[in-house]
């Protein structure tokens, strides 16, 4: 996945959870979110 696709994944991610309220706004704890998400739906 190119950087830029991935950064695009993760800017989409990032602003379904955080409307949906799953995310806080803080940017450590939505970073630390992220890899989770990403490790659980790692397509291998």
């Amino acid at each position: 996945m190119s950087q830029t696709t991935e950064r695009a994944f993760e800017t989409y991610i990032e602003e379904i959870l955080l409307t949906r309220g799953a995310w806080k706004s803080d940017r450590h704890a939505s970073a630390e979110r992220l890899q989770e998400y990403r490790r659980r739906h790692r397509r291998d």
